[in-house]
């Protein structure tokens, strides 16, 4: 995969998983992305993997691949079919790659804030306790 150089766009003590990072939909639409065997994929096979889940609007997911592509968590190309052009996405990084970027993003972003020693001892001491 090209290195990324999208920023992961925020931080959630509360969510869960990737939601600590995206929002619900973009958080489904890149496990969903990372899940599929065929890449890349159209708008419909996602789609058609969440939809199977829970009721989807079609919409709803191109709108939101289109804005992971504009974050950059996915890559796209214009293909052409039967029924005219259309996109076709593929993520920009693994899902390994995301969970390391993430956590470098979080701790740069907390030794900017509080300093190294501070964060440093913080985990430190949550190393030890665990």
């Amino acid at each position: 995969m090209e290195e990324n150089q999208c920023e992961i766009p925020h931080f959630n003590l509360k969510g869960e998983d990737l939601e600590s990072f995206l929002g619900p939909l973009e958080a489904k639409v890149l496990e969903t992305m990372w899940s599929l065997p065929k890449k890349p994929a159209t708008v419909r096979d996602c789609y058609e993997v969440l939809n199977s889940k829970s009721k989807i609007a079609y919409t709803s997911v191109m709108s939101t691949m289109d804005r992971l592509h504009s974050k950059g968590f996915l890559q796209r190309s214009i293909e052409r079919g039967k029924g005219g052009l259309y996109y076709v996405y593929w993520p920009t990084m693994s899902e390994e790659e995301f969970s390391e970027k993430a956590v470098r993003q979080v701790l740069n972003s907390l030794v900017s804030k509080f300093g190294k020693g501070m964060v440093a001892s913080a985990f430190a001491e949550e190393v030890e306790k665990k």
